[in-house]
């Protein structure tokens, strides 16, 4: 097999990896994850070889690619003043794919317009099976339980041991790339079926309860509608669903229901930041948990002289712990092995990497967004923008380099998008690319 052979043996092999590597992240089944970066990690160094002119040349310098690269030595140079080598390597191996995936895709010569095309219906495919995966065993416990909130938010994604949130930004994912194709007039199989994966998305997102996706989902398609109305697209149609998705939506914030019950919880609990000592059994919705992270973290990087260099990742958890312990917050029940707030981070990637690495690490992460908002403007176009702000504003929300899927979603996506924006003249795949 020469060279032009064997290139092409991979090109035909990339879409199966991609799909597996989809269905994995859908599935929550991590180690296959793991092994599928690394599997386009390997197809990208070996294109590389069949062509290293490209490689070479391919690309410019990235902010995005460079932070994500330093940020993950940073967690390297925390080993050497860390008090728990063990969590501190734990958390090397969770972001690891800070440099697999932002040099694979970067580098990859393969990730143009047309390859997106052929992969992103097999994205929604897989999306879709998944979804209903989880429905139906949702409605298998109702029969059991005759309780509705097997429905909603994290008991959906229960079967799949997932994140409710990252889950409905995969869905998120896919429910935008099927508004832009609506946008370009190419539809998923045909006209019908395309509107009703689109209804069928929207409600999946509204079942998973993520306040924040909900909001940019209503967002998402009161922008689209202005676009398409301005082309003379779709004006009607588009109209009415929109009018269907915010009938919905009214019906559920107007009923007593699991999705409603999330937004008013906001105007709900104790106040956090005056209070220095609670009761086990007070509660704090999100806002407030986050808003005491913010005093926590300032308060811990004081006490340890901690702000330049950060407490280390090794050591971030446990100290926040003992604050939780301190403050006489709910750490669990044995006898329900419950574990309380104990674990919980600080909700906040700008504040997590401040924790573990001080200053210099909330510098490296602001660089490294500041590359991911470089390439949604150079990029410019409406699809990259709507996810690429979702993840952003998620970052304010979650601390998202602390869990295999949060780093997956916050590098993969992004890259996946800015890359494939490229041109393919020809139609057809070559070692370099073009």
């Amino acid at each position: 097999m020469n060279r032009l052979q064997f290139s092409n043996f991979i090109f035909t092999c990339l879409p199966v990896v991609y799909s597996a590597f989809f269905l994995s992240i859908f599935c929550g089944l991590r180690v296959m994850s793991s092994t599928c970066e690394g599997v386009i990690l390997g197809l990208t160094l070996l294109l590389a070889l069949l062509d290293k002119g490209h490689f070479i040349k391919s690309r410019k310098s990235n902010y995005f690619v460079i932070g994500c690269i330093v940020f993950y030595f940073l967690q390297l140079l925390a080993l050497l003043y860390t008090s728990d080598i063990s969590v501190g390597i734990v958390q090397i191996e969770v972001k690891i794919t800070l440099l697999f995936i932002p040099v694979s895709l970067y580098y990859s010569p393969y990730l143009t317009e047309k390859f997106r095309n052929q992969l992103m219906p097999n994205y929604v495919t897989l999306m879709a099976l998944v979804m209903l995966f989880c429905f139906c065993k949702a409605a298998l416990k109702y029969r059991v339980s005759h309780d509705n909130s097997v429905f909603f938010y994290y008991s959906l994604v229960a079967p799949l041991g997932h994140h409710a949130i990252q889950f409905s930004i995969f869905a998120f994912i896919g429910f935008i790339y099927l508004m832009e194709r609506l946008r370009k007039r190419s539809f998923f199989i045909n006209r019908f079926f395309h509107f009703f994966t689109l209804v069928y998305f929207i409600f999946f997102i509204i079942l998973l309860d993520s306040k924040m996706v909900i909001i940019f989902s209503i967002i998402s398609i009161l922008i689209y509608i202005g676009l398409s109305i301005k082309k003379g697209f779709f004006k009607r149609r588009l109209i009415l669903f929109f009018i269907l998705c915010i009938s919905i939506l009214a019906m559920l914030f107007i009923t007593n229901n699991p999705v409603s019950n999330r937004f008013k919880d906001l105007s709900n609990g104790v106040n956090v930041i005056e209070t220095n000592q609670f009761n086990p059994g007070d509660y704090f919705n999100g806002i407030q948990f986050r808003l005491l992270q913010w005093k926590l973290v300032k308060e811990i990087l004081t006490e340890h002289s901690a702000w330049i260099a950060g407490v280390s990742p090794g050591d971030a958890q446990h100290l926040l712990d003992k604050k939780y312990i301190s403050l006489n917050m709910y750490v669990g029940d044995e006898g329900r092995k419950s574990h309380g707030f104990l674990g919980y981070n600080t909700h906040n990637e700008f504040l997590e990497s401040t924790l573990q690495n001080g200053l210099i690490g909330l510098f490296v992460f602001l660089v490294i967004c500041a590359g991911f908002i470089q390439m949604l403007v150079n990029n410019n176009d409406i699809e990259f923008w709507l996810i690429g702000t979702l993840i952003l504003f998620y970052c304010f929300l979650e601390s998202v380099f602390q869990t295999q899927y949060g780093v997956l979603l916050f590098t993969f996506f992004p890259m996946f998008l800015y890359c494939c924006s490229r041109k393919d003249p020809d139609g057809k795949p070559s070692i370099s690319g073009s």
